[in-house]
């Protein structure tokens, strides 16, 4: 009887162990799980954030082979190659490049994704269109929308860049202005002064960004339960960052950070451009290479040695020793 006792004891302390162990086993995954996806999130934002660079028209080509610091104000953000390149650097970071089922699955699960461009940010998100009667969700980039802010006190409207230059629209005196902060400093120090300039162009960046972060996240929340769909969606929270160079932002909300309780959270990824010295293609000798340096002719830019050798390029031995 004392051994049936004992045996008794010991299976019913297992059983209260138990659950224990498997919640920790089951948390310790989803922890596991959760720095996979943050680590494909990051690294996946950075290949894309260098993709918004990649030259995408005739204009923005002729510019880029100038090779002017400039530059980087006027030309056009390549959002299609940015999203492209971000999911296919998360389909092979999470191993599901071949299951089509899965890919559509995850792009689900990023209901929100910015590019941030030099005077304004694009909002990639589900986008609801009415045709026949039926109604069709797909995934769309928004108008660039600009760094803006209206000032009813001084009826003026200032728009920021990413450096120093801003835009005011002066509606009282019916006039337009642009150039350097410090030119408008005495004019309206509350806004352009060396004390305030960054705080308060930080203040209306992220207030903007924050902004959009909740719209959007309600649209797609109203989309997904009038259609039925099995998806809720939390407002990610952007906070106070300080953005100064191109970057790309993708917020995921899914469902893999679950254990016995359950785990919903959202992961967001944003990679900076470094800024960089131009390289050139060109043809010199009856041959296609590459340097740092304007060399022969066809001038054309490329981002870095790995497009020049795709494009039939190879390293100029004059200074490539």
């Amino acid at each position: 009887m004392k051994v049936f006792s004992l045996v008794f004891s010991v299976i019913f302390a297992m059983l209260l162990l138990m659950p224990g162990k498997l919640n920790q086993a089951a948390m310790v995954k989803a922890e596991n799980t959760k720095n996979e996806y943050h680590e494909a999130i990051s690294s996946a934002c950075q290949d894309a954030a260098k993709a918004l660079m990649i030259f995408n028209d005739s204009y923005s080509t002729e510019l880029g082979a100038q090779g002017k610091k400039e530059n980087f104000q006027k030309i056009a953000l390549n959002l299609k190659e940015g999203l492209d390149r971000f999911y296919r650097s998360m389909y092979i970071d999470l191993d599901i490049e071949n299951s089509y089922s899965q890919q559509q699955a995850l792009m689900s699960q990023f209901p929100v994704i910015i590019a941030i461009g030099y005077d304004g940010y694009f909002v990639h998100t589900w986008n609801e269109t009415k045709e026949n009667g039926k109604y069709t969700v797909t995934n769309k980039w928004t108008d660039k929308k600009k760094y803006s802010i209206f000032d009813s006190k001084f009826d003026i409207k200032i728009s920021y860049t990413l450096d120093d230059y801003v835009y005011i629209e002066d509606y009282k005196n019916n006039k337009k202005l642009e150039g350097d902060r410090k030119n408008f400093a005495s004019l309206y120090p509350s806004y352009f002064s060396d004390s305030s300039f960054k705080k308060v162009k930080q203040q209306v960046i992220n207030q903007l960004l924050q902004k959009d972060l909740e719209y959007y996240t309600y649209y797609c929340n109203r989309i997904a339960k009038q259609n039925g769909w099995k998806l809720k969606f939390k407002v990610p929270y952007w906070g106070n960052r300080s953005i100064d160079t191109i970057s790309f932002l993708a917020f995921y909300q899914g469902k893999i950070f679950q254990a016995q309780d359950r785990y919903d959270s959202y992961g967001y990824g944003a990679a900076k451009i470094v800024e960089h010295k131009q390289l050139y293609g060109y043809e010199k000798n009856g041959h296609k290479y590459y340097s740092r340096h304007k060399n022969g002719t066809n001038l054309t830019a490329y981002y870095d040695e790995y497009e020049a050798a795709e494009n039939g390029c190879s390293p100029d031995p004059e200074y490539y020793k």
